[in-house]
């Protein structure tokens, strides 16, 4: 997601109300919590619900604060919880990829760093430019399923993460050239994009 999203999501709490606010917060948190069809939580265990109770907490602000800084403060509590930097553009990025990665450990963490190091600095732009887009005042592209392709580049000795990392930057660069020829592409600011 993007910060343009929660844009998306104010929007939709205005239209509405908070009391459906409020009954779509609880409607996802009982979701996440019943994954194991009433046998627990494949999801829902400790680490996951700090990550979810942050997330709600920055939710709360929808309408009294940036969609730019509640997207940026949930990441920002990300990386604290995680013990990442967060000064710079390419320790953003990571964190994001963190995220993506479910990382939940520094082991996890050293092996996205050595991944995003072994980049050629062109993807590496490239990369920075989407993970950094905020589909609201910069056109961005919601790679649908990309923590699964992550998750299976991790798993398949023969795909590492900095392969899929440098098919990305690929795809994401093919995708800029299409919106740029291709005027109809580039009216909205948020485009889906299916990876399953």
């Amino acid at each position: 997601n993007v910060p343009g999203n929660i844009a998306q999501l104010r929007e939709f709490v205005v239209e509405k109300g908070q009391p459906m606010w409020r009954f779509y917060i609880l409607f996802v948190l009982g979701f996440m919590s019943g994954l194991a069809a009433g046998e627990g939580s494949r999801f829902m265990n400790a680490n996951n619900a700090k990550s979810i109770i942050s997330g709600v907490r920055m939710l709360l602000h929808v309408l009294d604060d940036t969609p730019n800084a509640i997207y940026w403060g949930y990441l920002s509590d990300r990386a604290r919880h995680l013990k990442l930097p967060r000064q710079t553009a390419d320790d953003l990025v990571l964190v994001r990829l963190a995220c993506l990665a479910r990382a939940q450990d520094e082991q996890s963490y050293s092996a996205l760093r050595t991944a995003w190091n072994s980049l050629h600095a062109s993807e590496k732009d490239c990369l920075r430019d989407h993970f950094l887009a905020d589909g609201i005042h910069s056109m961005a592209f919601l790679l649908e399923f990309l923590p699964d392709c992550v998750g299976n580049s991790k798993a398949n000795a023969r795909i590492s993460l900095s392969l899929m990392f440098s098919v990305l930057a690929d795809l994401l660069h093919q995708l800029r050239m299409a919106t740029c020829t291709l005027p109809e592409l580039s009216q909205p600011k948020i485009m889906r994009v299916d990876l399953s």
